[in-house]
């Protein structure tokens, strides 16, 4: 059973003894020192009292100081014997502080330090006894091997090590500071560790740090800190307070391990899964619905080629049933294709033409809404390669989401109500400086090192509706994710929308600032570019 940090290479390789114990004072784990120390392997002393290699005279005191901090999980700290299989007791300083919880488990557990005190031998320091002889004097101090043995495991372990003052101020960072946070030894001695604080953190966070450490406790938690060049990472980080002979904090001390990387993995991991989910989902969907589709379409065509001569207006409502009923069957082929990654049949098409059918469709329920469309396609747009359905699903979905964030809105008049259809062609060029630009509120592809062909038409959606939260902006295009009520939104729309732009050598982004607007840019490449 293992505690993050029983994981760490200072915890193994440390100079001085370390234990992590459960509450009643039984060995969970041991570092290399001690099991030297005690001539011991640690399947010998896992799951055994700690007591029993305390050596008898001392066992009586050692229980007496450690059993009630055990229990409390307090502080304490003893000098005792221990034993040790080759024969020898051995003098240490012993010292229990709470630890954070273990990796299979919620209860806390106890780290038990071990340093040895070193004979010194007889000098000018030693003592005279009551006849005349002199005594050498026990003097716990530590040798300049283990010291230098200690100073080189810090300096060059992966993971950040802090000291700090008991006022929080750095006296000590090692080089894995200076690497991951991008400042240096200098820059960060004589300051408190917030200025490394990113600021969406909320102060009770820290506030709740600060009053565990304390009062004596071993944290553990996360920090998402920004570095020198800005940007955000995060660190999981244990931060043990340092007790002086009198028992009070002098220091703190804290080791950070960047897990960025592993957060971003696990990240990647949960949306495979996720997507299995879909893929599965979709061909039972596919199962219960193309079997009634199918019949609702036949009906339809039937119903069509009986009215046609006789009453035109029936027969053009069944044509617009069998449309509809087509869209319903390909919006569950494009998903199939979807989850299962196959290939879309993709097509040279005008935008004009897919902004066109779409808002035939959904034009008058927009209007019952009292929402305003307003589409600016300019003349001499080249066409693009996708596949059309497939992209009027995802403007469907988007102008659906628009829909949302203008009733969510509180407006006096009708006319405050917008959506907004644009396209222009950009070269590549410009695609990419517009990326550079602050991206404090944007999410998606466009960075400046995705566009790959030389022109690209850009289509976008906006609504002044509510915007999007700076603080789940990076959530949106995860599946399942929704801020609607799960009964009008299923959280699949932009997840699956931003994979079939990309199934189509597109790319898509969000920009958005709370409360005023938010834009959804899709960028295709141009029909002569889009093959190359």
């Amino acid at each position: 059973m293992n505690t993050p940090l029983a994981d760490s290479e200072l915890f193994a390789y440390a100079p001085i003894g370390y234990t992590v114990l459960d509450p009643s004072g039984r060995i969970l784990q041991a570092n290399h020192t001690l099991l030297k120390l005690l001539n011991e392997g640690l399947e010998r002393l896992q799951g055994k009292p700690i007591s029993g290699w305390v050596h008898e005279r001392d066992r009586g005191p050692f229980l007496t100081a450690f059993q009630p901090a055990f229990s409390r999980f307090e502080c304490a700290s003893i000098q005792c014997s221990l034993l040790s299989t080759s024969g020898d007791p051995i003098s240490a300083i012993l010292t229990a502080a709470p630890g954070p919880a273990t990796s299979t488990s919620d209860s806390t557990v106890m780290l038990l330090t071990v340093t040895p005190i070193v004979e010194s031998r007889p000098t000018s320091r030693s003592q005279a006894d009551g006849s005349g002889k002199r005594q050498a004097v026990n003097e716990p101090f530590p040798c300049k091997e283990d010291m230098a043995m200690l100073l080189a495991a810090i300096e060059q372990v992966s993971d950040t090590v802090l000291i700090c003052d008991a006022e929080g101020i750095i006296q000590y960072a090692n080089p894995a500071f200076t690497k991951i946070s991008g400042y240096t030894r200098e820059e960060a001695m004589g300051r408190n560790p917030d200025f490394l604080r990113n600021t969406q953190v909320p102060e009770s966070f820290f506030q709740q740090m600060w009053s565990s450490i304390g009062q004596g406790h071993t944290w553990h938690g996360r920090f998402v800190n920004r570095r020198k060049d800005g940007a955000i990472y995060t660190e999981d980080t244990i931060i043990t307070p340092v007790l002086d002979q009198q028992g009070n904090i002098s220091h703190y001390v804290a080791v950070k391990r960047d897990i960025t990387a592993d957060l971003i993995m696990d990240k990647h991991f949960q949306q495979v899964q996720k997507l299995d989910s879909i893929s599965t989902l979709a061909q039972g969907v596919a199962h219960e619905i193309n079997n009634p589709i199918n019949g609702i379409m036949n009906y339809a065509q039937l119903l069509a080629d009986d009215l046609q001569e006789t009453d035109e207006a029936l027969a053009e409502f069944a044509r617009q049933i069998l449309t509809e009923t087509e869209r319903v069957a390909s919006t569950i082929s494009n998903l199939l294709c979807f989850a299962r990654k196959e290939p879309q049949q993709i097509q040279l098409v005008e935008l004009r033409d897919i902004v066109d059918r779409t808002l035939a469709l959904i034009g008058m329920s927009l209007q019952r809404e009292q929402i305003q469309i307003q589409v600016d396609l300019p003349d001499g747009l080249p066409q693009v390669r996708c596949q059309s359905q497939a992209m009027q699903q995802v403007l469907m979905h988007l102008i659906a989401n628009a829909s949302d964030a203008l009733k969510q809105k509180s407006t006096e008049t009708a006319e405050d109500r917008f959506i907004s259809i644009s396209a222009k062609q950009l070269k590549r060029a410009a695609l990419a400086d517009l990326a550079k630009l602050d991206s404090t509120h944007q999410l998606g592809d466009s960075e400046p090192g995705a566009y790959t062909h030389p022109v690209y038409v850009r289509l976008t959606i906006e609504d002044n509706g509510v915007g999007i939260p700076a603080e789940i902006l990076a959530n949106i295009f995860d599946p399942f994710f929704t801020t609607n009520p799960r009964h009008k939104r299923s959280g699949l729309g932009l997840y699956v929308s931003h994979g079939i732009v990309q199934e189509q050598s597109g790319l898509l982004s969000v920009e958005s600032t709370q409360g005023v607007f938010t834009r959804v840019h899709i960028d295709l490449p141009a029909a002569e570019t889009a093959a190359g």
